[in-house]
């Protein structure tokens, strides 16, 4: 039996679709050589395609972030204590150009000699407990946060362990705990006399891992250094030195001792 013709699908020359009586008609159109080709790629190489994309991203971005990093300074300095650098009108920017005077060579070859300081606000109990003692004007006493204080110690820590500041100013509580860790070079076998302020772990040895920062000639003749005694603590700020096996750079670390020999020489 034959289908009446509006039931009847008929194909028509020019590639034209009619469905029964001319109702919803429409022009199929094939589709070009560089679809064909682009579908048939992709229907054979569409995993290798997404995971050499990936790949491409992240080495592009890699890329980016590396010609946009700020060069590395001469040296790296890290500073641990009550001083709130924050609180002072040219932050660390004054304590660095001093300090920066001490560079003899241009380590890093990029013509000028340049030291970056990061700083950690950080204080100990009984720190914090003398601070609250404080009484203000209206007699309100001064508040310390202790999760902030602790959460500044842990970032200090971090940052400590990475190496990458191998000279150290800390205040005597930090010091003191730092090297409790083992985590100090001993001095005696890097400098050939104990300097004024040598701080000797009173075994007997001659070793100690650090100075009394405020016994040193840098100290006492670089006014710039007085940011690093806190209004109401009396900070004892020490200067040591990393062990070597906390570092992950020899060249680096080797340039640091030599620094701080200028430092405390």
């Amino acid at each position: 039996m034959r289908e009446p013709e509006e039931k009847r699908e008929e194909k028509l020359e020019g590639h034209e679709i009619r469905l029964g009586g001319g109702v919803g008609a429409r022009v199929e159109r094939p589709h070009g050589k560089l679809y064909r080709w682009f579908d048939n790629f992709w229907y054979h190489h569409k995993w290798k395609t997404i995971i050499i994309s990936f790949f491409l991203i992240v080495f592009i971005v890699c890329t980016v972030q590396m010609c946009n990093k700020d060069p590395e300074t001469d040296v790296n300095i890290l500073i641990a204590g009550p001083t709130n650098f924050a609180g002072e009108p040219g932050g660390t920017g004054d304590l660095e150009a001093l300090l920066a005077g001490y560079v003899t060579t241009d380590y890093n070859e990029d013509g000028r000699k340049d030291v970056d300081i990061r700083h950690y606000t950080v204080f100990s109990e009984e720190q914090i407990k003398t601070l609250e003692a404080v009484e203000l004007e209206g007699g309100q006493a001064l508040y310390v946060d202790r999760s902030v204080s602790s959460s500044n110690y842990s970032n200090f820590y971090s940052y400590l362990s990475t190496g990458e500041a191998a000279i150290l100013i800390l205040d005597r509580w930090a010091f003191d705990k730092i090297r409790e860790d083992g985590l100090l070079v001993d001095l005696s076998s890097q400098l050939e006399n104990a300097p004024t302020g040598a701080i000797f772990d009173g075994d007997g040895s001659n070793s100690y891992y650090g100075i009394n920062l405020k016994e040193t000639d840098l100290y006492n003749e670089q006014i710039a250094f007085r940011v690093l005694e806190e209004e109401y603590i009396e900070a004892e700020p020490v200067i040591c030195m990393l062990s070597k096996l906390v570092t992950t750079n020899d060249e680096k670390y080797d340039i640091a001792m030599d620094y701080f020999k200028s430092l405390v020489g």
